[in-house]
């Protein structure tokens, strides 16, 4: 890491930002940002000057957990999507973008593989079909929660369970 800091091009030979690298030993190391000083600031202060490093963090899932909540509260409706989608997300993150007032967030939110049980029950009642469909599709819907869904009569949503991998033959076969 000490050769990296003195030679950067090294790392951005090979498609790294030395930003990102911090942000990937930061998460594996399960330390946050806040813990070392100044560098929580320092990459808050980073986010808010560059657009495509605040895309970067909210779409990669070993971003610290502090800078994925910060884009997930203050950042764009386009950044708060891709913290949505991000496999790497909190499960409490996730939780609060669930009850977001925006329906194309709770859609992103809805596409997320890692959403736990609770979220996605509470997601598949949504007012919105856009939400539902997601919901419909995601492979991480348990079996109980697509057969509700198939019950649904709207088509799109029916598609959806259908199609996914996830669907019991027996829903399946109620549905045919």
């Amino acid at each position: 890491l000490a050769r990296h800091r003195e030679e950067p091009k090294v790392l951005w030979a090979i498609g790294r930002s030395p930003l990102r690298v911090v942000c990937h030993l930061l998460r594996r190391s399960g330390l946050e940002a806040d813990r070392f000083p100044n560098c929580g600031a320092h990459l808050a202060q980073l986010m808010s000057r560059f657009r495509n490093l605040r895309h970067a963090i909210a779409v990669d899932p070993l971003s610290p957990a502090t800078a994925l909540n910060s884009l997930a509260l203050y950042g764009g409706e386009q950044e708060r999507m891709a913290v949505a989608k991000n496999i790497g997300t909190p499960r409490e993150l996730l939780s609060n973008l669930a009850d977001s007032p925006y329906r194309d967030i709770r859609k992103a939110t809805a596409s997320n593989i890692q959403l736990a049980g609770d979220i996605i029950e509470k997601l598949s009642r949504d007012d919105w079909t856009g939400v539902k469909w997601e919901i419909a599709r995601n492979p991480a819907t348990p079996a109980r929660v697509l057969e509700q869904l198939s019950e649904s009569g709207e088509v799109t949503i029916l598609l959806a369970v259908a199609q996914n991998r996830a669907t019991p033959p027996i829903v399946l076969a109620e549905m045919a």
